[in-house]
């Protein structure tokens, strides 16, 4: 038996995380989603993996992983006050003006003291569990790099898309994610240092949790759920977005899914709630502390595009 990690992200990767592939028949990506939600009914109710037999579906054995030993991977650099690192989603470009660049632009432009925007370096690309397995590795090793050259630096993180899912999980303990599960867990130093995370168009989106926001139906989750307590760690720091009709975090309803929908994050205001959320948790922090932030320091007001959903089930996640 071997562990299946991420086939309905790659079954459906036709839905990019910008829509950026045209042409692509709307029936496949619908066959896709109607296999990954039945797939998904026999998961546990405290498990987001599937076991199978068929070597074809079956997640490749990490025991052979292609990563080197020794890889490098880029750092937040000079220590500063605040970093926001954004992970962007399937086939956008690094740093090339997606979602999660604007949403970190905003932070850094905000916040009134020093503060860096970085853009994750992974594939982000259609072979998914291999881009997630990178785009792992290099955030760990960047807050775990951060927290050691620069204890006092906080972190804003902010993923979208496949990006969430890479975000979720460095966030995750290792039983608790969807793959990667033999990279150790971040260290405390490292998790104390985030101060918020933005997810947007969350594969993982788990509907009954209290930080989500948006329209969307809360019996219903992503086209991956994560385990419920997977960022209950984080719970107080987090903002996942998800609209109604979008594949992607909405994907268990299989029924009135939109292609453009994981797009309407660009213009629903999701994006200024997203970052107005990461500055009020950052201003609060420095007031807790008792750090000086500066003749601008009053944390703006958050304003909910969509009021947090109550109720609905959780689907046994």
């Amino acid at each position: 038996m071997r562990k299946l990690g991420l086939p309905a992200l790659i079954a459906v990767t036709a839905l990019t995380a910008a829509g950026c592939v045209a042409g692509n028949s709307p029936a496949e990506p619908e066959q896709s989603l109607a296999q990954s939600a039945l797939s998904n009914q026999s998961t546990s109710s405290n498990q987001s993996e599937i076991e199978t037999d068929n070597p074809i579906e079956a997640a490749p054995d990490q025991s052979q992983s292609s990563h080197p030993a020794e890889q490098s991977f880029m750092t937040t650099g000079e220590c500063v006050d605040v970093v926001a690192i954004n992970a962007r989603g399937t086939n956008e470009e690094t740093g090339g003006g997606g979602l999660t660049d604007a949403v970190a632009g905003e932070i850094v432009e905000k916040w009134s003291k020093d503060a860096r925007a970085i853009a994750l370096e992974y594939p982000a690309s259609f072979d998914v569990n291999a881009s997630v397995e990178d785009g792992v590795l290099a955030l760990t090793a960047m807050l775990e790099d951060g927290a050691a050259r620069c204890p006092n630096q906080k972190y804003v993180l902010v993923g979208y898309s496949q990006g969430a899912i890479v975000v979720a999980e460095t966030l995750s303990k290792p039983e608790d994610r969807l793959i990667m599960g033999d990279v150790e867990r971040l260290s405390e130093p490292a998790r104390k240092a985030i101060a918020a995370v933005e997810l947007y168009g969350d594969p993982g989106f788990v509907g009954s949790m209290p930080y989500n926001r948006g329209d969307y139906d809360p019996r219903f989750n992503g086209m991956l759920p994560r385990h419920s307590q997977a960022l209950a760690e984080f719970a107080t720091r987090i903002r996942d977005f998800c609209v109604a009709e979008d594949l992607f975090c909405q994907g268990s309803r299989r029924t009135g899914i939109q292609r453009s929908a994981h797009s309407l994050y660009w213009t629903n205001g999701m994006q200024a709630e997203g970052a107005a959320h990461a500055l009020e948790r950052l201003y609060r922090r420095a007031e807790l502390a008792g750090e000086d932030i500066g003749a601008e320091g009053a944390a703006p007001e958050e304003t909910d595009s969509g009021d947090a959903q109550s109720g609905g089930a959780n689907n046994g996640h």
